[in-house]
């Protein structure tokens, strides 16, 4: 009992401690914030979810449009395996998208694909790639939830050299034992993905940069990173369009994610070479 005791003391000990320095990194080192860095070329965004890039990606795609860079944005699944599907299907706002019958979670996925084709009008995207599942029902594609690092590195690749990619962007994964670099939750597909985008930069000796999603879960005192970007009014005037185009599916599925992401003017990012 006494033994269970000094373990629970000794893990509120180490928790105060690590709850302390994060402070600290945030009061007394944060770093300012930067604009995006400019991909100086083409940039390619690989997104493992529709709302991926509104929540932590939107300064940084404007910024390459306003650089007159080409932008390509790949979307790897349709955020079909989402809990609120079923809800969505069989309710009142369910659709048959794709004119088979009944309504079920390819629907679903198609219409999670409408509200970030709006994202990607508000952000001025016109070149975008559909790898999710929802289009042919499930026979080709990669399922949401399931992203697998051995099949995300040879296709990203893939895609850069197919459009000539200066610099990848995607998600960042996961690092507990680092909140400073690490997002804030744990999510497969965006691990997976975080991987493959750093390898495969790696091969093709080209950067990486990597954007918090679940960081604006967490009080902003402890909204860590590396690099915060900031943007100018109309960049920032494109993230809050980008991100009130998932003011349907998306806000429904995450409010505590999309209401924190609205009022924040800033994104977290962790530089590929860095982790």
């Amino acid at each position: 009992m006494k033994r269970t005791r000094k373990v629970e003391l000794a893990a509120v000990v180490v928790t105060a401690v690590l709850a302390l320095a994060a402070w600290g990194t945030v009061v007394v080192g944060s770093p300012s914030p930067v604009p995006a860095p400019d991909a100086e070329g083409a940039a390619l965004f690989l997104v493992p979810h529709p709302d991926d890039e509104a929540y932590g990606m939107a300064l940084t795609i404007a910024r390459q449009v306003q650089a007159g860079n080409r932008v390509v944005v790949a979307l790897f699944t349709d955020g079909e395996s989402s809990s609120r599907a079923a809800d969505w299907a069989g309710g009142e706002l369910g659709v048959d998208l794709d004119g088979d019958g009944d309504r079920d979670q390819w629907d679903f996925g198609l219409a999670r694909r409408e509200e970030f084709e709006r994202s990607m009008q508000a952000l001025g995207v016109r070149d975008v790639v559909y790898l999710g599942r929802s289009g042919s029902q499930g026979a080709t594609g990669h399922a949401d939830g399931s992203l697998d690092y051995g099949r995300l590195l040879p296709e990203v690749i893939r895609l850069a050299d197919e459009h000539q990619a200066a610099a990848l962007f995607t998600t960042m994964k996961h690092l507990p034992f680092d909140p400073v670099k690490g997002d804030a939750r744990d999510h497969p597909d965006h691990g997976a993905m975080s991987d493959a985008v750093k390898d495969a930069a790696f091969e093709l000796v080209v950067p990486s940069y990597h954007l918090k999603v679940y960081v604006y879960t967490w009080p902003k005192a402890l909204r860590l990173a590396p690099v915060r970007i900031q943007g100018d009014p109309a960049a920032l005037a494109a993230r809050v369009s980008a991100i009130a185009a998932y003011d349907g599916i998306g806000r429904d599925s995450t409010p505590q994610l999309w209401e924190a992401a609205v009022a924040d003017p800033l994104e977290y990012m962790v530089p590929g070479d860095s982790f």
